[in-house]
């Protein structure tokens, strides 16, 4: 029981974070697939007709869609995958609060409560 609980809860988190690369990896296959299917079909026509003028143009057009698809499938992962850039932690706020010798709001940052005009007024009252 417990072997096929963490078989699930690994597949799951591998799906969660690599769906992406997980369906266009597939896609890739399946276009890799089509294109070497429907060559070979092409070629057994040809070795049927008996003509055999356009093979070498029908090598080039294989080979240049596997190729192609190959390096769109590596841009676009690199894309994918690429660093995004990471929202700044309170930590790193509170560096650069520090940083800042000339800051203008720095007594306001520091209280625990704003008050408005109003209600410094009706507190007079």
């Amino acid at each position: 029981m417990w072997k096929s609980l963490f078989k699930l809860l690994v597949t799951s988190v591998v799906w969660t974070r690599y769906r992406s690369v997980i369906l266009i990896s597939l896609f890739l296959l399946i276009f890799i697939f089509m294109v070497t299917l429907i060559h070979t079909d092409y070629m057994h026509y040809v070795e049927r007709a008996g003509q055999k003028d356009y093979i070498g143009v029908s090598f080039l057009v294989k080979w240049g869609l596997i190729i192609g698809s190959v390096i769109a499938y590596g841009l676009y992962l690199k894309w994918l995958l690429r660093v995004k850039p990471s929202k700044p932690s309170k930590h790193n706020q509170e560096e650069k609060r520090e940083g800042q010798e000339n800051d203008p709001f720095a007594q306001l940052r520091d209280k625990k409560k704003l008050r408005s005009q109003a209600e410094i007024v009706m507190d007079k009252e």
